[in-house]
């Protein structure tokens, strides 16, 4: 499985990546700091799941998720935000899924449900 992870935050970066870590040794995981270089890795590689924080400086996460779904209807992808108000407008946006980021249990049992070897593509409707 193939997994690309924008957020500004590299600490909170590699606290995705250590959780995901956990879950599973045998990921690949490519990070980026922002919507618009979320969008080019998308473009250039085959990813089975992206996970993006919202609020970014250079693009947000909902405005990359637009732009995503005009060529990738079928990218699970996974906002990890901690303001509740905009996971409306995420999911109106396309994304997968809402995942609060500041409970930390929560989004492992989540992203388990998600990234667990024996899911199948119906998984990522179950968040």
């Amino acid at each position: 499985m193939r997994i690309i992870i924008a957020d500004d935050s590299e600490t909170f970066r590699k606290l995705l990546v250590g959780v995901i870590r956990k879950i599973s040794e045998d990921l690949e995981i490519d990070e980026v700091s922002d919507g618009i270089d979320l969008i080019q890795k998308v473009k250039e590689n085959n990813y089975d799941l992206a996970i993006t924080d919202n609020t970014m400086i250079k693009m947000d996460g909902l405005v990359a998720i637009e732009r995503i779904r005009l060529f990738d209807k079928e990218l699970p992808i996974y906002v990890v935000s901690g303001a509740f108000y905009i996971e409306k407008k995420v999911l109106e946006a396309g994304a997968t899924g809402f995942i609060d980021k500041y409970n930390i249990d929560k989004l492992e049992h989540k992203l388990r449900n998600v990234i667990s070897p024996h899911s199948d593509t119906n998984s990522y409707q179950n968040l």
